[in-house]
């Protein structure tokens, strides 16, 4: 055989080889990552279930959770005891747990965070919050306030 005809043969089987894998990965789900994600929020609970009032078991302090959307965005709002701002809030799945984040930025408030994780079995938040003007962090709890 000519070298032309060997570099012709070997190109098609290449192709072949690569197109059997390709399929292979279709059939075996690899998916991409925007639809990794959403199984993930399948196998975590349904994330309506933050939605809520809640309010720290050591203080005062409250947080809201309303507009839970898919694509992780919630809307926050949290009081100590007046309305202190929100900077970003959001949530996801993870290890078939549901977590929170939330941003505070006002005063007295440059940058302090909550991340919280949804205990279903306690129907608690539980988790760190970072005192930003101290730059010190507390284990802390939120109780739903029914």
């Amino acid at each position: 055989m000519t070298r032309l005809k060997l570099i012709i043969i070997s190109m098609a089987i290449a192709g072949v080889v690569a197109c059997n894998s390709q399929n292979k990965q279709i059939k075996n789900g690899d998916n991409s990552p925007e639809e990794k994600k959403v199984e993930a929020v399948a196998i975590a609970a349904d994330p309506q279930i933050l939605a809520g009032q809640w309010e720290r078991t050591d203080g005062g302090y409250r947080l809201v959770l309303e507009e839970i959307k898919p694509d992780s965005h919630l809307k926050a709002s949290y009081f100590n005891p007046g309305s202190i701002h929100v900077h970003q809030a959001n949530w996801r799945p993870e290890n078939e747990k549901l977590l929170v984040f939330v941003e505070l930025r006002d005063i007295n408030y440059p940058g302090s965070t909550y991340t919280l994780t949804y205990d279903k079995d306690r129907d608690m938040l539980t988790g760190i919050y970072y005192q930003a003007a101290m730059n010190q962090s507390y284990e802390i709890e939120f109780a739903r306030i029914k």
